[in-house]
């Protein structure tokens, strides 16, 4: 019988800064940090670094047990971005899904530099691709959830011989609790055109990375913990033996990448999904 453990919830979360006249300001060269070597708050606990990914301020935070601990990292962070943005730069940090840039503030090497590593489709099997046809102009923030787990006793879950097939059940069952409910919570559509695509994950050796979420989730209490007590009522359904129906993959996918609101309201009382405040 299939048991997953639920240990820790962490995330990424990426931003945006403005200036006084709320035009989208680019992060290149006023913070330290890389992909390969975020930096850490030296004035936090360890685990809350700050790093540079494309033109915005990406942040960790150390992986949480309880939705209590986990939106205080959350918050905790997000307050210490607003007071060094404001106090160094006089600019403003800000939670959204996107934003357009102008050309002027995109020509560095960093600013075209589009992620790290791929990410996949969970109802596919493929790899995920950002489509040629996009705005030069866009930008967009995610909000990931990392989820850590054992898997019948396994601490690492990759050494079960069944990982890839239940970190598939576990992302679509985040998609059903996490990625329907989110499209009345956040209403931004330019995202989905590059990034967020229901589905999206990566694995990863302590468990997986959901990265169909914008960072909506972050900005207060009730979304954060929100977001962590779905992540547990995701690993319950799969616990339980929760089975889709055949073509649920091709539904969620339209629902979720097309925004359909009407369709997913039906999946929610269907469902007994919750939103939050």
């Amino acid at each position: 019988m299939l048991k997953i453990k639920l240990l820790k919830v962490g995330a990424d979360v990426e931003g945006f800064l403005q200036d006084s006249t709320h035009r989208p300001r680019p992060c290149v060269q006023l913070i330290l940090g890389t992909k390969e070597k975020p930096h850490q708050i030296l004035s936090l606990p360890p685990g809350f670094c700050i790093q540079e990914d494309n033109v915005m301020p990406e942040y960790n935070i150390p992986p949480a047990t309880t939705k209590e601990e986990f939106s205080e990292n959350i918050t905790l962070m997000s307050s210490w971005l607003r007071r060094h943005f404001e106090s160094q730069f006089h600019l403003n940090y800000i939670t959204a899904a996107s934003a357009m840039f102008e050309l002027k503030y995109l020509q560095s090497p960093q600013a075209q530099k589009f992620g790290c590593e791929p990410d996949y489709c969970a109802w596919t099997r493929s790899e995920n691709k950002i489509p040629e046809t996009v705005n030069p102009q866009l930008r967009t923030a995610g909000g990931h959830i990392h989820l850590s787990y054992s898997i019948n006793g396994i601490q690492n879950p990759q050494e079960h011989p069944e990982y890839i097939e239940i970190v598939e059940k576990l992302v679509k069952a985040n998609d059903l609790y996490l990625g329907i409910p989110s499209l009345f919570l956040d209403k931004d559509q330019e995202r989905r055109k590059m990034y967020g695509k229901a589905g999206a994950f990566r694995p990863k050796p302590y468990g997986h990375e959901y990265r169909v979420l914008s960072p909506f989730w972050t900005k207060n209490t009730n979304l954060s913990e929100w977001a962590f007590t779905q992540v547990q009522r995701s690993v319950e359904a799969v616990n339980s033996g929760m089975k889709f129906p055949e073509n649920m993959g091709r539904i969620l996918q339209n629902i979720i990448n097309q925004s359909k609101l009407q369709a997913a309201a039906q999946l929610i009382r269907h469902y007994n999904l919750e939103l939050a405040a």
